[in-house]
């Protein structure tokens, strides 16, 4: 049936008694169309509807129906099958992110979706588990700014490199440069290699996918949403990244969807749904007699004589005897240093990588190769939101001290 409304038609299909389209034989397909103009949002009062001409097609008002509105002048459709679909069809794209300005100083020498969380992953592991797992294996990342740590990340740990296929699929990493935009901001700028048909510009004057580029493709494209019950959490802010990693440390995490999953795969069901990351062949963590209490402790770290509390400890750490650590975020480091190299740095009253003696730190995401002396208290004791004190080592976002990767606390500071 097709009811006249201004300039629209508006297209009605039950799912028991198929409409026919031109020229499109009736089956276990709808029509589908969405309108921008005048209509979207209205309501219809058609109590009783006719499909066909006859009386046998007369179709209750308690039956589920699908609206499509064609509007004048834009091509229809057609007939779309709603079935199950190949992922192995399917491509994914992955946004890797603008500049990271929210979650500055993290993002100072990396692209946000290469920030470590969780101990020994990174962001981007979320969304490429997601869909290595969902059987969808060609996959596009769009990066942007400071991509160098992402892509040698992505080459580790999925063995792609730079668009080098596995089996039948592929990961390719697409470098888009940036240029500026009105009032001085920096929006993307697309590339003009015609073979990747997703970079068309359609929407001149559209820079962001989620709200403008996206939903306006829902006028010519299938768009479909999947309800994902897995590990999800939106990490935009210091504050919320610091929350999100500790969150991984309680009994029964706010990261535990109702279905079981979690971020490291769900407690029945690990094997189907493993979360990856890069293979680096690094020993057990060695922990001496210390007290370790609802927290995480990466492989590789050495730990001794200290006090961990629901903290968050990455690959490679090295926390020396009478140590505590609180509601702690610590990243790691991308290498050890010998005990001779260590010696050396003592005796020449320069800092090691790690954290020293006596030292103790509350409330505070301690970025890769920090180098933390003795008897550092590091505990934002008079309530400080916002510091940026770069030439001592750290920032202060929302009342979490952050220092940054590589830097040095001399022994004694007190943050």
């Amino acid at each position: 049936m097709a009811v006249s409304a201004d300039h629209c038609r508006i297209s009605l299909s039950a799912p028991s008694q198929w409409h026919r389209a031109a020229g499109a034989p009736g089956r276990n397909k709808r029509l589908v169309k969405f309108c921008s103009g005048e209509m979207m949002g209205k309501k219809l009062n058609l109590p009783q509807l006719q499909l066909g001409g006859g009386k046998t097609s007369r179709v209750g008002k308690h039956v589920c129906m699908s609206i499509a509105v064609d509007i004048a002048g834009e091509a229809k459709l057609g007939d779309i099958d709603i079935g199950k679909r190949n992922p192995r069809t399917v491509v994914a794209i992955i946004l890797g992110g603008g500049a990271g300005t929210r979650l500055f100083p993290l993002t100072k020498r990396r692209a946000k979706p290469a920030v470590p969380i969780g101990g020994a992953y990174r962001l981007i592991d979320v969304p490429m588990s997601n869909c290595i797992n969902s059987g969808i294996n060609k996959v596009y990342i769009l990066t942007q700014f400071n991509s160098a740590s992402l892509n040698r990340h992505i080459s580790r740990a999925y063995n792609f490199g730079s668009s080098t296929s596995f089996g039948d699929g592929y990961v390719e990493l697409l470098k888009l440069p940036a240029r500026q935009g009105r009032g001085g901001s920096r929006v993307l700028q697309m590339p003009s290699d015609s073979s990747i048909g997703f970079l068309r510009w359609r929407f001149p004057t559209a820079n962001d996918f989620g709200s403008e580029i996206i939903p306006a493709s829902a006028k010519e494209f299938f768009i479909k949403a999947y309800l994902f019950n897995d590990y999800w959490e939106d990490i935009g802010t210091i504050r919320s990244f610091f929350e999100a990693n500790l969150a991984l440390t309680e009994h029964v995490s706010k990261a535990d969807p109702p279905n079981g999953g979690c971020f490291y795969g769900g407690r029945s069901s690990f094997c189907s749904k493993p979360m990856y990351t890069s293979r680096r062949n690094l020993p057990p963590s060695k922990i001496d007699n210390s007290k370790i209490v609802d927290s995480i402790i990466s492989h590789g770290s050495f730990l001794t004589d200290s006090f961990i509390e629901h903290s968050v400890v990455g690959i490679r750490s090295r926390i020396n005897s009478n140590v505590h650590l609180k509601d702690t975020v610590m990243l790691g480091a991308d290498y050890y240093e010998t005990d001779s190299e260590r010696v050396t740095l003592l005796a020449e009253g320069r800092v090691p990588v790690g954290i020293g003696e006596n030292t103790k730190i509350k409330d505070c995401i301690i970025d890769k190769n920090a180098r933390i002396g003795k008897n550092v208290v590091i505990a934002n004791s008079e309530g400080v939101q916002e510091a940026d004190r770069s030439l001592e080592g750290f920032y202060i976002r929302s009342g979490i001290t952050i220092l940054l990767k590589n830097s040095t606390i001399v022994d004694g500071l007190v943050i």
